[in-house]
């Protein structure tokens, strides 16, 4: 009682009466009261739990977000056959050794449902999405780059694509995505690619070009999309493929030479025939290794793809003994297969096959070279251009007879053990009663040499032809003339010249460029040319490329407001497209997406991981924090279930 009404004061036994206080009931009263006057409110500590709960739980997501992303930036499927056995369940089920907790997350499946999983790949889409239209908002001018595809359900989807110039006249073609169509009517088809345009906040009137394959619907110059779209914007200037030009031009070499055609068939059908049997496949290696021939794989040549022919023909004429062996040992086997086999031995050891497979070959190679550097998206017209003018110089100079002689006595030599000897044709004339004036009677070759010699120029002839032909467009007179007077100006001409330029180029800088600021630049353009380039010692006498004026205005950025109506004008002729390349390239993309296993998933879905895939490094930059902060603020119970990120 002492501790609590009147005080200690027995001090001459207060070790004794410490340890009897000490045991006391009062003390550990106070004692009790005390440690619960030092502890937080149960409001306070239902708060901290709380608090610790939505933290775990914001790290688990997080986690789950994580390896979606990655899913979908490597184009993998993410379902499996059951719920536990698909590849984003095995991710986080694998990660969960590395990450507490997981495991308990992946056992309740919240927010794992096929519901939640969309949305969060919707919002990465839609993140990366905004991020591209920002970028090509930020541009004064865009072209457009469509063309549609059938896809493994059978919908035809349409590929929209974005070239746009950045200030270093970087070239981007940017695909907004693939849009599935109700109708292919060319109306409905525009239709489509103005709500697009609408949806991603492009201005109509900023659209400077369209490109797009040679069909009626998108190119007939009726009722065509581009007729459509120049409705709207008579500046968007229209360009034909010119690498579907280019293998329209290889088409027409095939429908009027009989050779290069019988080529392609036999081709294509022998490698078929070898390719699509385990049973002949195994019979070529053993007899690949029985005879000791080094053999190759054989290629399967595809007449829609545009850089296939050459290597499946080289294919089979690096395998030509191998396949012939193959052959003979088939024509022993009764049914189909070996007759096919005995029509297909025939045809290999006649010559004029033979013969027909290296000039293909020749041809092939290049104008698969050309294919390939086509398809480059900083292409521009002087490239395209060159790059022809390039393959025809090299055909006219291969024409000649010293080449033919050179060739033939290679093929000559090739097919001495491989095809039978050379020979003519039998000559086969009218019957006299039918012969009259206007009778064409079949011209004889002297010899194999000028028969054979004949049959190369006239292929040759053919080609050089649909070159010329398929490569001469509308628009390509302007483009061109817009060329000749950037390159003029960047070596300095007189007034007078510059004048008449600007007259004849005055349909493509309407609206777009101050022609009297452009002619006042242009006294001055030649001389900034001249200083940069003795100053930076760039060894340049004369410029001839678009690409030299482009090199020159980045090493000196000062050019480019300096000459603002100049880099303009250089600006909107290298928006102008020039091929469908990048939709061809979105189409190889839904095809690996879009398989037999993965043909039914939603428009949104499918652009969702088309899109994250395609963009890898702006899916990498994504920041998922704010993501994940985005996808809680939606609704309430969200915002309870994970607190603020």
């Amino acid at each position: 009682m002492s501790f609590t009404s009147t005080g200690f004061c027995d001090w001459k036994n207060a070790l004794r009466g410490l340890r009897q206080h000490n045991h006391s009931r009062f003390h550990s009263e106070c004692l009790y009261v005390v440690q619960q006057q030092s502890k937080p409110s149960i409001l306070v500590q239902i708060d901290t739990v709380t608090k610790q709960q939505q933290e775990q739980r914001r790290r688990l997501f997080m986690a789950e977000v994580s390896s979606l992303q990655y899913l979908l930036r490597q184009c993998i499927a993410l379902r499996g056959r059951s719920e536990n056995e698909g590849n984003l369940f095995q991710l986080m089920l694998l990660r969960s050794v590395d990450i507490t907790g997981l495991d308990q997350w992946l056992h309740d499946k919240k927010y794992l449902s096929h519901n939640i999983v969309n949305e969060l790949a919707k919002e990465m889409a839609l993140i990366i999405l905004r991020n591209l239209c920002i970028e090509i908002s930020n541009k004064p001018f865009f072209a457009l780059i469509c063309d549609e595809s059938t896809d493994e359900s059978g919908k035809t989807q349409l590929s929209i694509s974005i070239r746009s110039v950045d200030e270093c006249f970087g070239i981007h073609e940017d695909c907004l995505g693939l849009y599935e169509l109700e109708s292919q009517d060319a109306k409905h088809i525009a239709t489509v690619i103005l709500d697009v345009l609408i949806r991603c906040n492009l201005n109509v009137e900023a659209c400077r070009g369209q490109a797009y394959d040679g069909t009626a619907t998108m190119s007939g110059v009726h009722g065509g999309v581009a007729v459509y779209i120049l409705q709207r914007q008579k500046k968007a200037f229209f360009v034909h493929c010119n690498a579907h030009c280019l293998d329209l031009a290889l088409q027409d070499l095939t429908k009027v030479s009989i050779t290069i055609n019988v080529a392609l068939n036999i081709t294509k059908d022998i490698v078929n025939f070898v390719r699509r049997s385990p049973k002949r496949l195994n019979i070529a290696e053993k007899l690949s290794f029985d005879l000791c021939i080094t053999s190759s794989q054989l290629k399967p040549l595809c007449p829609t793809r545009w850089t296939v022919r050459a290597s499946s023909m080289n294919s089979l004429l690096a395998n030509h003994h191998l396949i012939q062996s193959v052959m003979k040992e088939l024509v022993e086997q009764k049914g189909e297969s070996g007759v096919k086999a005995a029509g297909w031995l025939n045809q290999m050891e006649n010559f004029q096959t033979f013969f027909g497979l290296k000039l293909g070959h020749v041809i092939f190679v290049a104008t698969e070279e050309l294919s390939c550097s086509l398809q480059r998206i900083d292409n521009c017209l002087h490239d395209v251009l060159c790059a022809v003018n390039v393959l025809i110089s090299y055909f006219t100079r291969i024409r000649s007879n010293e080449y033919f002689e050179t060739f033939y006595s290679k093929v000559v030599t090739e097919a001495e053990f491989l095809t039978d000897e050379t020979r003519l044709p039998r000559v086969r004339r009218p019957p006299n009663r039918f012969v009259t004036d206007t009778t064409l009677i079949p011209e004889v070759s002297e010899n194999c040499t000028e028969l054979y010699r004949k049959q190369y120029q006239n292929v040759i002839d053919e080609v050089l032809k649909a070159l010329n032909n398929r490569f001469k467009q509308s628009i390509f007179p302007l483009l061109c003339q817009v060329q000749e007077f950037i390159i003029v100006v960047a070596n300095g001409s007189c007034a007078s010249t510059i004048d008449k330029f600007c007259a004849e180029i005055q349909a493509f800088i309407v609206d777009d460029i101050n022609c009297e600021r452009l002619k006042q630049e242009c006294a001055m353009v030649p001389d900034f040319f001249r200083t940069v380039i003795d100053n930076k010692e760039m060894g340049i006498k004369k410029v001839t490329k678009i690409s030299t004026i482009i090199d020159v205005l980045n090493v000196e950025p000062i050019g480019k407001t300096m000459f603002h109506q100049f880099n303009q004008l250089l600006r909107l002729y290298l928006t102008v497209p020039v091929t469908t390349a990048t939709a061809e390239r979105s189409f190889s993309v839904m095809n690996r997406m879009k398989t037999c296993l993965r043909s039914t998933m939603t428009p949104t879905r499918l652009n969702s991981v088309f899109l994250a895939h395609i963009y890898k490094e702006k899916t990498d930059s994504i920041d998922l924090r704010s993501l994940c902060s985005t996808f809680a603020s939606k609704n309430e119970q969200r915002k309870l279930f994970f607190g603020i990120f």
